[in-house]
């Protein structure tokens, strides 16, 4: 299976493939590599520059791609924000962390749930999984695989978040 990322580009004249146009979308030629129409044709002779064997014209082919979902660009966002968060949170896990700064992130961690709307749902995981402290952070998936991301224990357990709905549910933070 031939895999080409959307942002890649033609290694000969640098410029990103236009997807829309057949002279700049990817072409392959029988080596496998893979370059756009216009460089392709303005090689001679024939031989690819990575490699150096011979190629026919007549027998580039063009690449079909689909192109990325925007929902993937979405989601690396999310993820990018939740590791982030992660890291805030690690900063104030320890018990002599202040309360302004406990305060903040928590409140910052909220800011951004809220702002997730349907997609985020807070849910609870057994004291068993996740070592009781008085502020735990971490990763975990869930069964159905998409990403938690664990904000803090509390005695009625810890509490995590996930990225998939309902809204969210509840918040409890260890006084």
């Amino acid at each position: 299976m031939l895999v080409l990322h959307p942002s890649s580009r033609c290694d000969i004249c640098l410029e990103d493939y236009n997807w829309d146009s057949s002279a700049n979308a990817p072409h392959a030629i029988a080596c496998g590599h893979i370059f756009c129409l216009l460089c392709l044709r303005s090689i001679t002779p024939s031989s690819c520059p990575l490699c150096r064997k011979s190629f026919q014209v007549d027998r580039i082919k063009r690449l079909h791609v689909d192109k990325a979902p925007e929902e993937d660009e979405i989601n690396r966002q999310i993820e990018c924000q939740m590791n982030l968060l992660l890291h805030r949170i690690a900063m104030v896990s320890g018990e002599n962390a202040p309360d302004g700064d406990v305060a903040e992130v928590v409140t910052d961690v909220m800011e951004w749930l809220e702002a997730q709307g349907e997609d985020v749902t807070v849910v609870r995981l057994s004291n068993d999984l996740i070592p009781s402290t008085p502020f735990s952070f971490g990763m975990a998936w869930s069964t159905s695989m998409y990403p938690i991301m664990l904000i803090c224990n509390s005695a009625s357990g810890p509490t995590c978040v996930s990225r998939r709905p309902p809204k969210v549910q509840s918040y409890t933070r260890k006084a």
